[in-house]
C-alpha cells in the first residue's frame, strides 16, 4: 500500500522543500524518535511564514517527522506557535485498505489569550481527504441536493440530456438515412431499365 500523505506544511502553506530551500529557514536538529507508533525521523526547525491569523511575517519552531519506512514521507508535525502554551500538531493516518486509502488527518491545538483578541480554546479536528488521482470533479457532487437538502429557491441546475432522448435521435437519423439510401437505389434502378 503506498502511503499518500501530503507534501506540504498546511499551517505554514509551504512545501517541505520549500522551507529547506528557504535561506531564513534554521535547521535546530535531526535525531531518531517513535512518533504515534513509528520509528521516525524528527526534523525541527524554525520556520518564516506569514502568520495566517494577522497576516504578518513570523517565525514558528516546527517538527516534522519523517518516515524512512514508507518512502521518507511526512508522517506529522507539531508547530510551537508563540509561547509555550500554544501548540498545533498534526498527523496522519489510513482508513481502510485499497491502493488508495482515504487519508484520515487528525489535527489538535490549543492556545491562549495573547492580548484582547484571543482568548484561550482547544480544539480536535478529525478529518478524511480523500485523494482523487486525475479525471474531472463531477460538479454534483458538491451541491446541496447531494447532501439531502433542498437547493435556495431560483436556483436550477442544467441537467443532462436522458439516455433514451439520444437513442431516440440516432435511431430517426438512421431510419432517414436508411429512407434516403433505399430511395436512390430505387432511382438508380429506375433509371437504367
Amino acid at each position: 500500500m503506498p502511503f499518500i500523505a501530503p507534501i506540504a506544511d498546511q499551517w505554514t502553506n509551504r512545501t517541505y522543500l520549500e522551507i529547506a530551500e528557504d535561506a531564513e529557514t534554521k535547521f535546530l536538529e535531526m535525531r531518531d524518535t517513535e512518533y504515534r507508533g513509528r520509528k521516525v525521523k524528527q526534523l525541527t526547525v524554525v520556520v518564516s511564514h506569514l502568520d495566517v491569523v494577522t497576516k504578518k511575517p513570523t517565525r514558528t519552531k516546527s517538527s516534522y517527522f519523517f518516515d524512512p519506512m514508507r518512502g521518507w514521507v511526512c508522517a506529522g508535525w507539531t508547530h510551537d506557535i508563540g509561547s509555550g502554551t500554544r501548540y498545533l500538531e498534526s498527523h496522519h493516518e489510513y482508513e481502510g485498505e485499497g491502493e488508495y486509502p482515504p487519508l484520515k488527518v487528525i489535527e489538535v491545538g490549543e492556545r491562549d489569550r495573547q492580548d484582547s483578541k484571543y482568548y484561550e480554546f482547544r480544539w480536535r479536528i478529525e478529518f478524511t481527504r480523500f485523494e482523487r488521482l486525475g479525471g474531472k470533479l463531477d460538479e454534483s457532487e458538491f451541491r446541496l441536493s447531494a447532501f439531502g437538502l433542498p437547493e435556495p429557491v431560483g436556483v436550477e441546475w442544467e441537467r443532462p440530456v436522458r439516455w433514451y432522448l439520444w437513442l431516440m435521435l440516432a435511431g430517426v437519423v438512421c431510419l432517414v438515412a436508411g429512407g434516403v439510401f433505399y430511395w436512390l437505389s430505387r432511382r438508380r434502378a429506375g433509371g437504367t431499365n
